[in-house]
């Protein structure tokens, strides 16, 4: 019970082979949904993944400045106080370079993220679904310009079953339904209901990186029971 906050800064540099990337990643229209359904585990190409070496990276906002250090080469995560990203504002992040092959050299790339930040008005409702009726959410705040993803998933232990929804929406229209038909696509069960905006993607270049790019999230997400 009760809602946990957790603000985390990430930074992942990896080199992936073996998979496909084109210039169109969006999996649904703004306004719709799309559903995957499963029953069992599929079998594909697993791609090879290599992590990158980007040295020291730190991130600056309003409050002051943060170390993210890496665990493992590559994959960098802070935790940070309650008030370091509201209300929002500017967050430069600093990546000093690596000097461990495979490496990335030093970039600078600034976020930002809105004021007010995105806030799920009624995630009471979504305690239990009712999968013939339809849910809607609604939100305030959020990025200007922006998208709101909204998605859910369900699994019944007893079959085996299991299957999830992604709809987007523009972030000013304040609500959203999800249409019985999306949600009896999901089997009665236990899951989640998600909630997420994005700022605007910033795009930065370093040495030993065919792309790089930063964005800030806003994500929210509760037990759901679908009847």
């Amino acid at each position: 019970g009760g809602t946990q906050t957790t603000n985390l800064a990430v930074g992942i540099f990896e080199s992936v082979t073996g998979a496909s990337y084109g210039s169109s990643s969006g999996s649904v229209s703004v306004g719709g949904c799309v559903v995957t359904q499963s029953g069992t585990t599929i079998e594909g190409t697993v791609p090879t993944v290599t992590y990158l070496d980007a040295g020291s990276l730190s991130v600056t906002g309003p409050s002051g400045t943060v170390a993210i250090p890496q665990p493992i080469a590559g994959l960098y995560e802070a935790q940070l106080t309650s008030g370091f990203i509201s209300p929002g504002g500017t967050f430069t992040f600093k990546g000093t370079g690596g000097t461990t092959s495979p490496a990335v050299g030093p970039f600078t790339v600034s976020v930002t993220f809105p004021n007010p930040p995105l806030v799920w008005a009624n995630t009471a409702a979504f305690a239990t679904v009712n999968r013939g009726s339809g849910a809607t959410f609604s939100w305030t705040g959020g990025t200007a310009g922006s998208y709101v993803i909204l998605a859910g998933s369900s699994s019944n232990t007893a079959t085996g079953a299991f299957a999830s929804y992604a709809c987007i929406a523009p972030v000013a229209a304040g609500s959203f339904n999800v249409p019985s038909y999306v949600l009896s696509a999901l089997p009665a069960g236990t899951g989640s209901s998600t909630l997420e905006n994005t700022s605007t993607y910033q795009t930065f270049t370093a040495t030993g990186l065919d792309s790089g790019f930063a964005f800030g999230g806003v994500v929210f997400s509760v037990n759901s029971t679908y009847n």
